[in-house]
């Protein structure tokens, strides 16, 4: 399983307006970035940041970047340390769980079989309004 977040990996931090993604398994050394504190997070950019995991037998390198990629273009954003976890999972059988950390899992939908722009363009709208109500309950 790859964790698709930018601040996640191996206690990675990103710099001022440069994602850095290390290997889960790299130490913290081969980290060019990982001794760089984190920025401090914008409140309107926490407003569209969730965290996303993409698994499954479909799940290639490539369609990773081609989701992060649409997931960008909607200006929304990963740290692997939001309240709202989307798990994507790509298989002949999509489907997509998200979990909150207030309420546990709020959203457990089989996708279609739809391009891999399409499926993250939806995971990305439901992460949000569920990031949206999470919000609201504080």
């Amino acid at each position: 399983m790859l964790l698709v977040a930018l601040a996640s990996f191996a206690g990675c931090r990103t710099r001022a307006a440069e994602p850095v993604e290390c290997p889960a398994v790299a130490p913290a050394a081969a980290c060019p970035a990982a001794e760089t504190p984190a920025p401090r997070v914008e409140k309107a950019h926490r407003a569209r940041t969730f965290a996303l995991s993409i698994v499954g037998v479909d799940a290639t390198p490539d369609k990773r970047q081609r989701c992060l990629d649409e997931i960008h273009s909607l200006g929304a954003h990963l740290d692997g340390s939001a309240p709202v976890r989307a798990k994507l999972l790509l298989a002949p059988q999509n489907a997509l769980r998200i979990t909150s950390v207030k309420r546990g899992v709020v959203l457990r939908e089989s996708l279609g079989s739809w391009i891999v722009p399409q499926l993250c363009k939806e995971v990305t709208l439901r992460a949000l309004a569920a990031l949206s109500r999470e919000r609201d309950d504080a």
